[in-house]
């Protein structure tokens, strides 16, 4: 009688012990499980967040460049003209101004009429354009037009904040190919407010640029200006 009490007593020692280990064994894995699921935010390209108004833009380029004579027996489809068109319309500079100041037009009055939810500012060359990004938050600068030169500068100069920032520089073509063409890092903290940094890039002549500041903090800005020239 007493060995069967003490095999029940044993049995129940066993049990709880292993309970025990299994429920601590648990909590393990669970603390650790966050560690394997923290990442960054990945992106295919992102270059890519403007895809919409890039396709309107070469539409319209397309059409703007039949109707000012700057191209002539050429037909414009739903994603604009050919590549080819667009050098020849360069190539007239008289012509190539009257249409890229019609596309200024016109990509002003797309923002202004919210067409383009991602909310895309004008690169103003050669201007000094001023703003700021918080948290994870972008802000996208693109040409009106696609771009004269061969290469273009931009300028960037961290203004305040604490935030770290990417510049990112891409170029499309009119069948929507994206290409990076350059990044460029902003540190972290305030010790480099005041900091400018130039990158000039080349292959753009005929193609579309984009301008990208994307902020990487969760409550932090990135205050910035701006300058793009060709």
């Amino acid at each position: 009688m007493k060995i069967k009490i003490l095999l029940t007593i044993a049995l129940i020692i066993i049990s709880s012990s292993t309970a025990f280990s299994a429920v601590h064994s648990k909590k393990r894995i669970s603390k650790a499980a966050p560690k394997t699921s923290i990442s960054e935010p990945c992106y295919e390209d992102k270059c890519r967040s403007a895809a919409q108004v890039f396709g309107d833009v070469y539409e319209k380029w397309g059409a703007v460049i039949i109707a000012t004579g700057c191209v002539v027996g050429v037909n414009a489809g739903t994603g604009g003209v050919a590549m080819a068109a667009t050098l020849t319309c360069i190539k007239n500079a008289q012509k190539y101004a009257e249409a890229a100041e019609a596309m200024v037009s016109f990509f002003n009055a797309a923002v202004n009429n919210n067409r383009w939810t991602i909310g895309p500012r004008r690169i103003e060359w050669g201007n000094t354009q001023t703003g700021s990004v918080v948290s994870t938050f972008s802000r996208v600068f693109i040409s009106a037009a696609p771009v004269d030169k061969d290469s273009i500068t931009v300028k960037v100069k961290k203004v305040e904040g604490k935030a770290q920032a990417d510049i990112i520089i891409c170029k499309v073509d009119e069948k929507g190919n994206f290409v990076k063409l350059a990044q460029v890092e902003f540190d972290k903290g305030n010790d480099n407010e005041g900091e400018v940094i130039t990158k000039t890039v080349t292959g753009v002549k005929g193609h579309l640029v984009q301008v990208r500041i994307d902020a990487d903090s969760v409550v932090n800005k990135f205050q910035y200006q701006l300058t793009v020239t060709k």
